[in-house]
């Protein structure tokens, strides 16, 4: 998918989303009281309106199996968005 990005900055909280799926980690959006859980191998939780923005830009997508995976688009966001700390 080419043409421009839908957002030039992240948020610091959707950059790190963006940067633990990058890494192989699958996303599952949580409210602020589930953050606190331990999560599975491999999973790490992220607020549930950071995740759904991410999902409504397209920069993550459903797995099938209550998470989420980063995407080509995503990982271009990374390469080409300023990111707001």
């Amino acid at each position: 998918m080419s043409g421009l990005m839908p957002l030039k900055t992240l948020t610091y909280k959707q950059y790190e989303c963006l940067e633990d799926a990058r890494h192989g980690f699958k996303i599952v959006g949580v409210t602020p009281t589930g953050r606190k859980k331990e999560q599975p191998h491999k999973t790490r939780a992220h607020g549930l309106k950071t995740v759904a923005s991410l999902v409504r830009h397209g920069f993550l997508i459903a797995d099938g199996a209550d998470g989420h995976a980063i995407k080509d688009h995503g990982l271009n966001a990374l390469e080409v968005c300023d990111v707001r700390y």
